[in-house]
This record gives C-alpha cells, structure tokens and sequence, in this order.
C-alpha cells in the first residue's frame, strides 16, 4: 500500500535519481531516492534473474553488486508489482559511461525476458538476449533439455478404500486430526 502512494509522484517525475544501497537479488535492488526521501525496492521491467539455489544466481548478484552497489544511478517508474517492487528502467553511471543494468544482465547471460508486454525499451532487451544466446553465455551455456511429454501409463488403476472419519481438531488449513467412526 505504501508503494502506491509513491507511485505517482515517482512516474510522473520521469528520470529520479538516486543511490543503490543493497542488492538483494541479481535483479531486484534497494534504492534511495533523495528527492522523495524514501527507499525502494525496484526491479527491471522484464528481467528475471535466477532465483535462489539456482545455476547462476550468485553470478547474477555479483554482477549486478559490482555494477550498481554504492553508485549513483537514475530509475524511470513504469509500475508497480504486487508485492511493493517498483518496475521500470535502470541506468547506472559508471566511469563516464552509462549503462542500462537490465540490458547488461541480459547481454551477460545472466536473466531472461520474463514479460512479453510491450517495453518502452523492449527491442533493446529483446536483442541484448538473442546476443547472449547466440555465443552461448550464462544461462543460455547450458544447452535446454527437451523432456519427453509424460505418456499415460497402461497400468491398472488404482484402488481407493472409502473410510469414515470425524475431524476431532483443526489446527489450520492444512493440519488437522481425525478419528475413525
């Protein structure tokens, strides 16, 4: 809720710059925007990177921690998710240059589109991808296994015994404690 009451204020100001003060996943970092004084979680629109556990998440948050940790970066809001992340472009200053992270992260293998809306910078992150896949890199290193579609199995069904019980105390949705009638 407290998301989207920022909300408006952050789209309608355009480019908001601001301070990466933590990386919490390759793809979803903490940001402090001064001008509002507040602090964000924010995402780039479409990218998804590994999640926890996975082949090359920890490559996605060094990347992304030796790109944008501690710089001086500039977000457009473009929505909000469900959960409070703010959505849009990020583009982080550095050496004189200027990068978008959710192009880079693509272009390095290390994310996947994740949404096929239309993107204010949707080809450029469509091409960054096809770049990654062609040389192989990231995630595209493994090659995709196909899995065989699931056959219906010619085994006799199973028998299912019909038995009478009471619920005698329900603790919560999915535990519960029964007695035979």
């Amino acid at each position: 809720a407290k998301a989207r009451q920022h909300l408006p204020f952050l789209q309608r100001a355009g480019k908001v710059s601001g301070v990466c003060e933590f990386v919490m996943s390759g793809s979803r970092l903490k940001i402090y925007v001064p001008k509002q004084s507040v602090s964000i979680a924010f995402s780039p629109s479409g990218v998804k990177c590994p999640g926890k556990d996975e082949d090359f998440s920890a490559d996605a948050i060094a990347f992304t921690r030796s790109k944008a940790l501690q710089r001086n970066v500039e977000i457009t809001v473009e929505n909000v998710d469900k959960i409070g992340t703010f959505l849009g472009s990020i583009t982080i200053e550095s050496g004189g240059n200027k990068i978008d992270l959710g192009e880079s992260l693509l272009e390095s293998g290390l994310a996947k589109l994740h949404q096929m809306t239309e993107l204010p910078n949707g080809q450029a992150l469509a091409a960054a991808q096809e770049k990654a896949q062609a040389k192989k890199i990231g995630i595209w290193s493994k090659e995709q296994e196909t899995r065989p579609e699931p056959q219906a199995s010619k085994a006799s069904p199973v028998a299912r015994e019909e038995v009478s019980v009471v619920i005698t105390e329900m603790v919560d949705a999915n535990t519960f404690y029964v007695q035979y009638t």
